[in-house]
């Protein structure tokens, strides 16, 4: 009896000896011959992947029959047309197969699945061949029969109740066997590819178990430890999946995933283990493969650690790979001592080729791994070319010797994985990214895995109310503290190492190479040669970002370096390093200094040292005074710009060492310094205002051809900002900066020429040659243009300056397409664009995402996102929008009322603008008594009056006077009003005026009233003239005098005043003529 588990292959020889003759010539299906092999063993893996599935037990009997013809005596005409009648359960199962977890489209074919049906439904056959004549004479030796006639004599014999009641033409007698045989081997060609896939996830039988049942136990626990908090490393996952699944390459790929110790590698592994693995496959055992390596059938996966050798790592492979073959490979000796490499690298690519025979693809996982291939020697077992279809994931410490030699050697890709972003850490902890404890976790682990992952097991843990990172960093941290301090070193490398460290702390970010590191530690009074550092600093190479000496680095690991502050770095440590450092840069060479890596270390050093709460010590601020003073005696002007750009940037304060830094380059005359001290003096910043020397250094810096200079310099003049306007002189400097191919200034002049005057065709040519420059302004202020003239090529223009980044494009493709102008609409793709620009900082975007998800206008409302935006946009520090924010919490509009959180708000934003504390302050007067807060009013309003604002001091009169929202004080509302009118404000002499005339919470006093009322009027108060008019005219507190009337009744109407203007509308001067 045939063995099932081998019953197509065993029957090689019936299927060449029958069907060769039919097969050889036909176009069609010659190609089945040479691949036999292969279709032969698709078929085996078939039959497995029946044998006890539940739907599937008519099949077996057609098996049995089938191994009954491969013998002589077996193939007998009865046994024949026992398989011939089976043949539509056969192609029902490669169906069922195919189209498995469609349920609609499997119902039809196995419920009443007709041969036929099954032909068509396989495309075996075409309708038009299904229903065609088909005449056979054998004797003619003309006559020909090919694979598709072989198709429709099985069916018509099968059926012959339906074609032939009788009996089928004698001739077909001797076609029945290769017809048979024919159906049952064309699904498996045709179809072989989508039957590979389907059945790529087959296991086969148990796992062997022998003494590394610990090994998956260990694997098992670890694996489902990493997968509980699992999120985030989309990108590196969705790299994984396209190289593991692409269809073009011919060969087969290692990836190597790289990082230091705790950055998240083995989770990544584990949540690949997960992805990869399909909803539903096929187990045929589930048994200990399913308990103990649920990784299997889409992976084979491998965890490293000391213990285990290569040999048992081959091994553990091996056995999980026996799971899923139908022929099993024998397991090697795990003896180290019996071992012998490349027998092993023989076994290993024999287990590798026959997963790819089988099943196609396969992934293998081999993680942590640096411990197990220690010796050089075993590198050898990584196979040189790897067969088609086989991806090994390779993961690895930074600057390992497996990582390095698998670079180098081997045909391989990397990945490098870094800390996660700070939405990726809000993901795993299930938080907001606004959320404070986000923040606040951030800010102690910087996106390090291993501390998030120690943050959550410890909140997970009953009893344990709030995460202290403190009791965790020295478990964490201790191992990277230990190898800055190795106890074999000698003490002169440990002090050495430990001036590295200081020096790679201080200046960090920046990045030294190796030869610079050495002449600090000559500074320092250490002679070394290059090779002796770099053998010292072998014992924390994982923490570097590289390892070779002539390459610049830095240390790797955000969360080790702010622990390493906190806890080692002490205020005093921080003053010596300093100083020593700022003392090195100071010793350097003008040519040292130029070097690219040490311009930037002085450039961050300076930085960092400006930000750092230290920094109001006064030896810290002397010795970079003394550092930013050398640099400009060194002539290192365009660094000292570039420190003062740097530390300027996103700020509105200017530091005084950054004021300092640019006025020495401005003065030594370099362009960019002075276009920029020019800026400060024309706008008062840091300086007193002096628009005559701001000017005059804008136009050095562009008389010196600088562009930005002139662009500058020419924008200010259209404008007349800061500086007298002269729109002719600004357009020649626009233009001087755009033959300079300046692009800004291309698009700026686009703009000048469009909008004032009009020139609709020039300025469409600056726009063409600014996006021909890669402008991402111009482009989108082409796109308006284009728009306007209802051409569709602004939609291109558009588009390409929002994927540039420009966020005024973002911001009107978000409109544009929730609101179906210009563009087709579509909410969710401009709600998108709208939240591009709002993550790129626009506050405008944010502004327009909390309307709209706040009311609905043009979107699906949703007030948790508007909120989201509204808090994001007050956390930017917009005093409207933390005032806005502020009103929310407050009323409970939109969002939970919290009165304490609303309070705080509005006490920010009442910091930045006096409208917004002015809202505060009528929020603690004018709110309801419950949480009203007179006396904090108050004291808001006097400290708002001691700037000198006479808008507070009428706000405190009229308060006083009216007593709105205060107890009523007659005499206290005057004296303020009066500050207020002798202040300038017109408001307040117009109400002074008013009462005095009319007697109204002021003493009657008519010559104080009449002052008032005509100063306030000369100052340009149209509601103080339409007073006066009307009282003229109508003598109401003054004496009647028409013509006096009708002058401030005119006077006010032309300047706008809607009363004055409704008096002559309706003719009433007229009438009092």
């Amino acid at each position: 009896m045939t063995d099932l588990n081998h019953i197509f292959r065993s029957g090689k020889e019936v299927f060449e000896k029958y069907l060769t003759e039919y097969l050889i010539d036909d176009h069609q299906y010659k190609g089945l011959l040479s691949q036999l092999d292969s279709i032969l063993l698709l078929g085996d893996r078939v039959v497995q992947a029946c044998k006890y599935h539940p739907n599937l037990k008519e099949i077996h009997d057609f098996f049995w029959f089938l191994s009954r013809i491969y013998t002589k005596s077996g193939r007998t005409h009865a046994n024949i047309e026992r398989v011939l009648a089976k043949l539509e359960i056969w192609l029902k199962t490669i169906y069922y197969f195919i189209h498995q977890g469609e349920q609609n489209e499997l119902a039809g074919v196995t419920e009443n699945g007709s041969l036929a049906m099954l032909y068509h439904k396989l495309q075996l056959l075409t309708n038009d061949e299904l229903y065609s004549e088909i005449e056979i004479d054998l004797a003619r030796e003309e006559s020909s029969c090919d694979v598709k006639k072989l198709m429709m004599i099985a069916r018509l014999i099968r059926n012959r109740q339906t074609h032939y009641p009788c009996s089928p033409p004698k001739d077909w007698n001797q076609l029945m066997l290769p017809a048979t045989l024919i159906v049952i081997l064309a699904p498996l060609y045709k179809k072989y590819e989508a039957l590979q896939a389907s059945l790529s996830t087959l296991t086969v039988r148990d796992l062997q178990w022998d003494e590394l049942f610990h090994v998956f136990l260990k694997m098992k626990r670890e694996r489902k430890e990493h997968l509980r908090f699992f999120q985030g490393r989309e990108d590196a996952i969705q790299e994984v999946k396209e190289i593991v699944y692409e269809k073009k390459r011919n060969h087969g790929m290692y990836i190597l995933v790289t990082g230091v110790a705790g950055i998240g590698k083995t989770a990544l592994c584990c949540q690949l283990t997960e992805d990869i693995l399909p909803i539903n496959y096929w187990r045929i055992h589930h048994g200990k493969d399913q308990e103990f390596a649920p990784w299997l059938p889409s992976s084979l996966f491998f965890m490293g650690n000391r213990s285990i050798s290569p040999a048992q790592m081959i091994r553990c492979l091996t056995m999980q790979a026996n799971t899923l073959l139908l022929e099993t490979i024998p397991l090697m000796d795990s003896d180290p001592l019996g071992v012998d490499i490349y027998e092993q690298k023989k076994k290993w690519l024999t287990v590798l080729r026959q997963l790819t025979k089988e099943r196609g693809n396969i992934l293998v996982i081999l993680d942590g791994i640096d411990p197990v291939i220690s010796d050089p020697s075993w590198l050898a077992i990584f196979p040189e070319e790897l067969p088609a279809g086989v991806t090994i994931l390779v993961t690895t410490q930074m600057h390992s010797m497996l990582g390095d030699w698998l670079t180098k050697e081997r045909r391989s890709y990397t990945i490098h994985l870094t800390e996660l972003s700070k939405k990726e850490t809000a993901a795993i902890i299930g938080l907001e990214e606004e959320d404070h404890e986000v923040d606040f976790l951030w800010e102690e682990t910087r996106g390090w895995p291993k501390q998030i992952m120690e943050f959550l097991r410890r909140k997970n843990q009953p009893n344990c109310f709030f995460y202290h990172p403190e009791s965790s960093e020295k478990y964490l941290f201790g191992n990277l503290m230990k190898q800055w301090s190795p106890s074999f070193f000698p003490n002169e490398a440990k002090i050495i190492l430990k001036e590295i460290k200081q020096l790679l702390l201080t200046i960090y970010p920046a990045h030294l190479s190796l030869s610079q590191i050495n002449s600090y530690l000559s500074f320092r009074g250490f002679q070394k040669e290059l090779i002796e550092i770099k053998h010292i600093l072998d014992s924390v190479k994982e923490q570097l970002t590289v390892q070779y000496p002539d390459r610049p680095f830095q240390l790797y690991l955000t969360a080790f370096i702010n622990y390493l502050r906190k806890k080692h770095y002490s205020q005093l440590d921080f003053c010596r390093s300093v100083e020593q450092v700022a003392n090195w840069f100071m010793r350097l060479t003008t040519e040292e200094i130029e070097q690219e890596e040490v311009s930037e270390a002085i450039l961050l050093f300076v930085r960092k040292c400006i930000e750092q709460r230290e920094m109001h010590i006064h030896s810290v601020r002397k010795v970079i005074t003394k550092l930013i003073t050398n640099l400009g005696r060194k002539k290192q002007f365009k660094l000292l710009y570039q420190i003062a750009s740097v530390n300027q940037k996103g700020k509105t304060e200017v530091d005084d060492l950054v004021f300092y830094c640019l006025t020495l380059s401005a003065e030594a005359y370099y362009p960019p310094a002075m276009n920029q001290l020019g800026t400060y003096y024309l706008k008062g910043i840091h300086v007193s205002q002096d628009s005559n020397h701001g000017e005059s250094l804008i136009r050095m810096a562009a008389e010196a051809k600088d562009v930005q200079a002139m662009n500058h310099l020419g924008m200010r003049l259209i404008r007349g900002d800061g500086i007298e306007q002269d729109e002719q002189q600004g357009e020649e400097w626009l233009r001087k900066a755009a033959d300079q191919g300046f692009a800004r200034a291309m698009s700026n002049l686009g703009d000048y020429l469009y909008t004032v005057k009009k020139e609709i065709i020039e300025a469409k040519y600056w726009f063409n040659k600014a996006t021909k420059l890669g402008c991402p302004r111009a482009m989108y202020r082409l796109s308006t243009f284009l728009f306007k003239n209802n051409n569709k090529e602004g939609e291109k223009w558009l588009k390409r300056a929002a994927e540039a980044g420009e966020v005024h494009a973002m911001i009107a493709m978000g409109q544009y397409m929730i609101e179906g102008k210009y563009l087709s609409r579509n909410p969710e793709a401009g709600v998108t664009w709208l939240e591009r620009a709002a993550s790129a900082g626009s506050t405008d975007a944010m502004i327009q995402l909390v309307k709209r998800y706040f009311t609905g206008n043009g979107v699906k409302r949703d007030w948790q996102r508007g909120e989201k935006w509204l808090k994001r946009g007050a956390n930017t520090g917009n005093e409207m929008m933390m005032l806005q924010l502020g009103k929310h919490l407050l009323k409970g509009t939109y969002v939970i009322p919290r009165i304490e959180d609303g309070l705080l708000w509005l006490e920010k934003a009442a910091l930045k603008n006096t409208h917004c504390l002015q809202e505060l302050i009528r929020f603690y007067i004018d709110s309801p008594r419950e949480i009203q807060d007179i006396n904090r009013g108050l004291e808001l309003l006097h400290r708002w009056i001691e700037t000198g604002q006479k808008q507070a001091m009428y706000e405190l009169g009229r308060r006083y006077l009216r007593g709105n929202g205060l107890p009523q004080n007659l005499e206290e509302g005057e004296k303020w009003l009066e500050k207020a009118a002798y202040a300038g404000l017109s408001q307040a002499m117009n109400d002074l005026g008013n009462g005095y005339l009319d007697g109204e919470y002021l003493p009657k006093n008519s010559d104080k009233g009449i002052a008032w009322l005509e100063q306030a009027a000369e100052e340009g108060d149209t509601s103080a003239m339409y007073s006066l008019g009307k009282r003229y005219l109508f003598g109401m507190g003054l004496p009647r005098n028409i013509e006096r009337g009708l002058f401030w009744i005119n006077k006010a109407a032309e300047m706008g005043n809607g009363s004055a203007i409704q008096v002559l509308k309706m003719g009433l001067i007229n009438r009092l003529r």
